[in-house]
């Protein structure tokens, strides 16, 4: 490493010159979450009260066969109930000091918008915060997960207001400790979570779980190819677009997207240790409720234009809101909020997988 004293200290560089600032200030901390993105991008208003899916929940099984005139079944099957969801909501502050502020519209020719950026970095916090409970069984006001309709009865015992136990089918496919993957197991992990046409349609995982999948994919092609023959492969996009095949989405040794089915498989940096979700990604949307206008909360997007990071561009989404900042009558600054109301909702999990424990 280079020594930086001779610079730091010299006093005719520090009396001559002055540094150059950055356009871009560099995101270290926020991992990156696509399943994330896409369901906050991708946002269904929420409107009424409640959202409440029908669900059918037991089959007539009052059919009976007869000959002459014997007496046909009258009894009354109860087929149906309801699935229930209330919004809840989750905000996050954004502080600035007036000293900061005052220092910084003082400063000539700055290169950051010292606001901008803060709320950018704020809002980017909030996704990642909302990413990893997407990932955590969740209780009380947070926003329904992954694993709330996805793992059985064990995982959490409710969907809906329903029981998971009384009505199996509202339970997802859930096994524990999988130890080594395999080819074999993704197809009956797919097979459980599939009825008539309706199937998963992506697959969710770590970057490890990614790479032992990876691997079995190797062993499964010829490995002498020829660059020039090579057609790549569609890649699941955090917007939930597919990029089709092209000259960047090639390999010969290894792979940047893997189909397992016709089903992507995509590493999210937010995914436990160890854990597989199969998804069919039409059963879920995050239901966005607008903040009341009344109130002066104003749309915001998860837009980057401060801070280079791995947030993608996602557009303004009915469930963000900001409050615009307020003057503190006790300090020297500003306090706003981002708030984002709404809840996750699956409409079907028995469509839907969960696997833990997966260790090679």
């Amino acid at each position: 490493m280079a020594s930086t004293n001779f610079w730091s200290n010299n006093p005719n560089v520090n009396t001559s010159s002055l540094p150059v600032l950055l356009a871009k200030t560099i995101d270290t901390v926020i991992n990156f979450s696509p399943l994330t993105m896409y369901l906050l991008s991708n946002q269904v208003e929420w409107k009424g009260n409640q959202v409440q899916v029908p669900v059918k929940v037991s089959s007539n099984s009052q059919g009976m066969s007869f000959d002459g005139l014997q007496e046909f079944n009258t009894q009354k099957v109860e087929n149906f109930q309801k699935m229930v969801f209330n919004p809840t909501g989750r905000e996050i502050p954004v502080v600035l000091s007036g000293m900061e502020m005052s220092v910084s519209a003082a400063s000539r020719g700055n290169v950051i918008d010292l606001v901008a950026r803060q709320l950018e970095s704020d809002s980017h916090d909030m996704a990642n915060d909302i990413a990893t409970r997407f990932y955590t069984v969740q209780s009380g006001v947070h926003f329904l997960s992954l694993l709330d309709a996805a793992g059985d009865s064990t995982i959490a015992s409710t969907y809906g207001g329903l029981s998971k136990s009384t009505y199996t089918g509202l339970a997802g496919n859930y096994t524990a400790s999988i130890g080594n993957i395999t080819l074999a197991r993704l197809r009956t992990q797919l097979n459980a979570c599939t009825h008539g046409g309706k199937a998963p349609n992506l697959i969710v995982t770590t970057k490890a779980v990614w790479g032992y999948v990876e691997a079995l994919m190797n062993a499964t092609i010829q490995t002498t190819l020829l660059q020039s023959n090579l057609t790549g492969y569609d890649q699941f996009l955090s917007t939930g677009a597919v990029a089709k095949a092209g000259s960047k989405l090639v390999g010969q040794a290894g792979f940047n997207a893997l189909v397992f089915a016709g089903v992507p498989i995509v590493a999210d940096e937010k995914c436990n240790s160890g854990e597989l979700y199969t998804l069919r990604k039409e059963d879920w949307a995050f239901h966005g409720l607008k903040p009341a206008s009344e109130l002066g909360y104003n749309p915001i997007s998860l837009a980057s234009s401060e801070i280079d990071g791995v947030m993608v561009d996602a557009p303004s989404t009915v469930g963000f809101g900001f409050s615009g900042f307020k003057l503190p009558i006790n300090q020297f600054g500003e306090v706003g909020h981002i708030v984002l109301l709404g809840n996750l909702i699956c409409q079907n999990p028995r469509l839907q997988g969960y696997l833990a424990g997966i260790t090679g």
